[in-house]
């Protein structure tokens, strides 16, 4: 089976902010002894924006100049109403090619070697565990913000970026965001404590802690 991780991001404002984030994850650490690949899922909810083209970019020709094709897949979603941040992120990990995600916000940015850490975890675990399986990895959150500093995120926050994500998983037990305007802000709560409340009633699968600093040599 092909490895791979799809990062998802609800996308909203200029491209001076959001070029930042998506340029994290084309960089991303892809060693050529263990290689995988990436499904960069963007979900553009800018409504109010004149030119709804303005993501169309990142999927244009000409972008592609500026990333491995070969490794990368980038696949823009328009939503035609507002979904606000936790619908949109919804749609995009449903969406993406590969089972295990992550969810970015569109004015941070994923430390270089956030993917290949994840999926070493994953890997690991697995191997090691053929009869169980992982809802999430978790711990610091591999990224920075727009400013620079680094984002470490303790396993207990309750902030969905703080984990790596077992699609399957949230499938299984119907784990949704909330929708319309509680899908704008708070949304991260309702989701956190569906998603923790399965984990804790669930045999067979479990979570891993990834403590591993986003400087971590590789």
């Amino acid at each position: 089976m092909e490895k791979g991780i799809t990062v998802v991001s609800a996308m909203w404002g200029s491209r001076k902010t959001t070029d930042r984030m998506v340029f994290s994850v084309l960089h991303q650490f892809i060693s050529n002894r263990n290689p995988f690949k990436i499904h960069l899922v963007l979900v553009d909810d800018y409504i109010e924006c004149e030119n709804r083209d303005e993501y169309q970019y990142y999927v244009s020709d000409e972008f592609k100049q500026f990333y491995d094709s070969k490794k990368i897949t980038i696949t823009l979603l328009q939503n035609t109403e507002h979904k606000y941040q936790g619908e949109s992120r919804e749609i995009g990990f449903m969406a993406g090619k590969y089972n295990y995600f992550l969810l970015v916000d569109c004015d941070d940015m994923l430390a270089p070697n956030a993917c290949d850490r994840y999926l070493n975890i994953i890997n690991s675990y697995e191997r090691d565990n053929p009869k169980r399986k992982l809802a999430c990895v978790y711990g610091y959150l591999y990224g920075f913000d727009t400013d620079g500093y680094e984002q470490k995120i303790v396993g207990e926050s309750i902030w969905v970026q703080s984990r790596c994500y077992n699609r399957k998983f949230i499938v299984k037990h119907g784990i949704h965001f909330p929708t319309g305007l509680n899908s704008k802000q708070g949304e991260d709560y309702p989701f956190m404590r569906k998603f923790d409340y399965a984990l804790n009633h669930d045999d067979k699968f479990e979570s891993k802690i990834g403590r591993a600093s986003c400087r971590e040599r590789v």
